[in-house]
């Protein structure tokens, strides 16, 4: 008896332990932290239709011959001319997301999602993070390559001649890379309005209880005053 009673402290202090374990590793900082608590099928799902077309894309380039360079150069110049409009759009919804005033519904929605080690809240707000993340990425690329793709290169003896030779190989990796995350950061807009949409008619609905509940009151106070006034 005593040793089963001594063993139950230590039975509740190490679930203790393994809770604030997960707890802070579900709110870990940063880069990594991002990536920990990012549902993985979600972006799997969301990265499936730009892959394809990014193959069915460059193989067509690959078949019709057409120059690795000028190809990369009309990436380039969709890229910066497409993705900060889209960064303006998501970066407004994730400030929408993240200072939302009702405390209330943000509480609710610290709750683990079904199926899920994270909150409906982590879910949606690592959603919109990564996103942001990767279109940050492509328009960084994008602006190097738009700078460095108008530096004519020579093959003179030297350094010059290696990055000439490079050159067709550095184009052949920047370009598919760079459309897929151009294809990704399109079709995620979808989801994100998505997203959006959702937690907007969550709100609403906790707006509707909140209404029906003062209405209720208000029905009960007026039938109690009419009661004592009788």
């Amino acid at each position: 008896m005593s040793t089963q009673h001594g063993s139950q402290p230590l039975d509740l202090a190490g679930r203790a332990k393994a809770l604030e374990k997960q707890i802070r590793q579900q709110h870990s900082m940063g880069l990594s932290g991002l990536m920990i608590i990012y549902p993985k099928d979600k972006f799997l799902k969301g990265a499936l239709l730009p892959t394809l077309l990014t193959l069915g894309i460059c193989l067509l380039v690959i078949l019709e011959e057409v120059s690795m360079q000028a190809f990369l150069q009309q990436i380039v110049e969709s890229t910066v001319s497409i993705l900060p409009n889209l960064l303006g759009f998501l970066l407004g919804g994730y400030t929408i997301l993240i200072g939302f005033g009702n405390t209330n519904l943000l509480k609710a929605n610290t709750r683990l999602a079904p199926n899920r080690s994270i909150s409906l809240f982590q879910m949606l707000s690592s959603i919109f993070a990564l996103t942001i993340y990767l279109q940050a990425l492509a328009l960084g690329i994008a602006v190097v390559a738009h700078f460095t793709l108008r530096i004519p290169l020579t093959p003179k003896p030297g350094l010059s001649l290696y990055l000439y030779e490079a050159a067709p190989v550095v184009n052949g990796i920047v370009a598919p890379l760079l459309l897929f995350l151009l294809l990704y950061s399109v079709s995620s807009l979808r989801d994100m309005v998505i997203n959006v949409f959702g937690f907007a008619q969550q709100y609403h609905l906790a707006l509707t209880e909140e209404r029906m509940m003062n209405e209720r009151d208000a029905r009960r106070v007026a039938n109690n005053n009419q009661q004592s006034s009788s």
